[in-house]
């Protein structure tokens, strides 16, 4: 008896261990449909055909969805189905490949009042774009969420979920220059009708990484493969994943689509969501040296996706490398080159010396190997005390061009040091910490406290720089409005604007508000033409804080764009900011681009900057002194 209870558990044990030990399984279901109503074709009868092999050979399980099977309740009945089929760990490719559009959306959860809409074959209903019903044949990014949020909880957090829409995201063929693309009918009319990015509902899917085939307010046009029109997206997206080295994260993708698309010169900028850091299909992600990506090239100069916004300056020196490359240390560069000249978002580099072909440099990847800081200086005050505890300090920042050291305490400084109790702190001028460390740690990290002192000088720029679009078409008024609010329903709503202006004046005239106040943001579009915006808070102590778009929220930058007359409140969105310390001389700056841009991540992530090529650039600022 002894002997069979082993048997039976020793059993079930092994079969406990074979369910847990199941090889990961890799699903992809692509939907490609040409045909809608009496529209041009989105010529997409040849995606599923570039992309099928592609996941084949990489493992995947495909389910195809083409044309007359492309049906809304076949599309949504694979992805149910797939539910039952997953397991935790699993890996999920949905791609689409077709028309997209906007239709007025029906649960407020839009910024715009829009929701954005990929069309299945039988969106044959879609006849009068004020009275769609999204539900009729449609497929809104709403309900894709939840299908999409279904799978995800399926295959839990080290599952992987692969999204890929190659389609318009708004089709505003009216916009259209000519050329095959995705769009289909006009911009249907609604109270702000503002386009934005299709997104994915209104969270974060967190195995999730989406890419879109082009920027809100951009047709996607159809490139060729063959002489044959092919998806922009599809075509990239194959050859990319063919060319996937092992250990390249999703940001390492999607850097591949872009230059693919730049590439072949079509006028639109991929979208991306998602965490870029984690290897692409499971793999073990190597972290790859900081870059840049190459955009243009014009004879003997290069045009980066970096400006001063990713500490960028003229006298930079960048190496170029070949994609595969993940570790630079001994490997000749396929290039150098030295920035010339510098903007917000891009810079140009004259290359010197012996270099690779247009070709390669076009798809390489640009480190920054010596950092320069242009004109930018930061003058640091460091007591003799100071010097006295930490000699090494002083030869330390000594090293750095843009750092000028000062013994004498006039008050004509950024930034001094000094020693409190146990700690080095960096203050402003004003005595108001902005960082320090335990004094015991000081000789172990001085890298760390020359590159505190750096950023402060990086921040301290860009809250001081003003940016003008030079043919003054670009322009942006925004203000800043004490407000109180009360919860109606769960969401907080404002009760009363405090102020008719933006914020109060003082005896002096200049703008105060005091701690604690409950703001919000109005902003407006006083220009001739349509723009995306970006608002920063830089506090007292050189912090820089992104409000508009709110981290807090699974927003994207191309969901913020005005129309020229059209007004924006984050009341939209339900947001509200606190004034909350350290007391002193605030600036609230909106920044306003012609082509959507991440600014956030630019600045966030040196080395991993925005793709996109900036037309025009305008800044607005308040500045605001915070009282108790």
């Amino acid at each position: 008896m002894k002997n069979y209870l082993f048997l039976c558990a020793a059993l079930y044990l092994v079969s406990i261990d074979s369910v847990f030990s199941q090889p990961v399984s890799k699903y992809a279901i692509l939907v490609t449909i040409d045909t809608f109503l009496n529209y041009p074709p989105a010529f997409a009868s040849k995606d599923d055909s570039l992309l099928r092999p592609v996941l084949v050979q990489k493992g995947f399980i495909v389910t195809s969805l083409k044309e007359k099977e492309a049906t809304k309740i076949n599309i949504v009945t694979e992805l149910s189905r797939l539910v039952f089929r997953l397991k935790k760990g699993d890996m999920v490719i949905f791609h689409f490949s077709g028309h997209g559009i906007s239709v007025p959306d029906t649960n407020g959860d839009e910024t715009d009042a829009l929701d954005e809409v990929i069309v299945p074959y039988n969106g044959n209903k879609l006849l009068n774009f004020q009275s769609v019903e999204a539900a009729d044949s449609l497929i809104t990014d709403d309900e894709l969420y939840l299908y999409l949020k279904h799978i995800s909880d399926a295959i839990g957090p080290e599952g992987h979920l692969l999204v890929s829409i190659d389609a318009c995201h708004a089709g505003t063929v009216i916009r259209s220059s000519g050329g095959l693309h995705r769009g289909v009918g006009t911009h249907p009319s609604t109270t702000t009708p503002n386009e934005e990015a299709y997104k994915l509902g209104n969270s974060t899917i967190e195995n999730l990484f989406a890419i879109y085939a082009a920027a809100p307010d951009e047709n996607n046009y159809a490139t060729y493969l063959n002489a044959q029109p092919v998806g922009a997206l599809t075509l990239a997206l194959s050859q990319s994943l063919t060319a996937l080295q092992p250990g390249e994260s999703y940001g390492d993708l999607f850097d591949r689509i872009c230059r693919i698309i730049l590439k072949n010169n079509l006028q639109q900028h991929p979208q991306a969501e998602g965490n870029a850091k984690r290897g692409v299909f499971n793999s073990n992600f190597r972290a790859s040296p900081n870059y840049f990506s190459v955009e243009r090239m014009f004879a003997d100069t290069l045009q980066l996706n970096a400006g001063t916004v990713s500490g960028v300056y003229p006298g930079a020196l960048f190496a170029f490398y070949a994609p595969s490359v993940q570790d630079t240390a001994g490997i000749t560069p396929l290039a150098t080159g030295t920035v010339n000249n510098v903007g917000l978002l891009r810079s140009e580099i004259v290359l010197n010396g012996p270099r690779a072909s247009r070709d390669a440099l076009l798809e390489s990847r640009a480190c920054l190997r010596d950092r320069s800081y242009g004109t930018l200086t930061l003058k640091v005050y460091i007591p003799e005390v100071v010097y006295a505890t930490y000699p090494a300090l002083k030869a330390h920042l000594s090293n750095y061009s843009a750092i000028r050291l000062q013994d004498n305490d006039n008050n004509n400084h950024h930034l001094a040091l000094s020693v409190e109790k146990d700690s080095l702190f960096i203050c402003t001028p004003g005595g108001l910490p902005v960082w320090g460390l335990p004094k015991s740690q000081v000789d172990s990290r001085l890298p760390s406290i020359s590159n505190r002192l750096l950023d402060w000088m990086q921040v301290d720029f860009l809250r001081a720089e003003t940016f003008g679009d030079a043919n003054g078409l670009l322009r942006f008024s925004f203000d800043i409005i004490p407000v109180e609010t009360k919860l109606v329903a769960g969401n907080q709503k404002t009760v009363k604007e405090n102020t008719p202006v933006s914020i109060t004046r003082d005896q002096n005239n200049q703008h105060f508000i005091t701690l604690n106040t409950t703001f919000k943001i109005r902003v407006k579009n006083i220009g001739k033409v349509a723009a995306y915006f970006t608002v920063i808070e830089f506090s007292p102590i050189g912090d820089a804080v992104f409000l508009i778009p709110p981290k807090s929220m699974a927003t994207q930058p191309c969901e913020f764009r005005l129309e020229s007359g059209q007004s924006w409140d984050s009341d939209q969105i339900g947001k509200y900011w606190d004034m909350k310390p350290p007391v002193g001389h605030e600036i609230f700056k909106l920044i306003a681009t012609e082509q959507c841009v991440n600014l956030r991540d630019a600045f966030e992530s040196p080395g991993r900057g925005a793709k996109e090529v900036i037309a025009g650039v305008f800044s607005y600022a308040i500045p605001v002194i915070i009282k108790k």
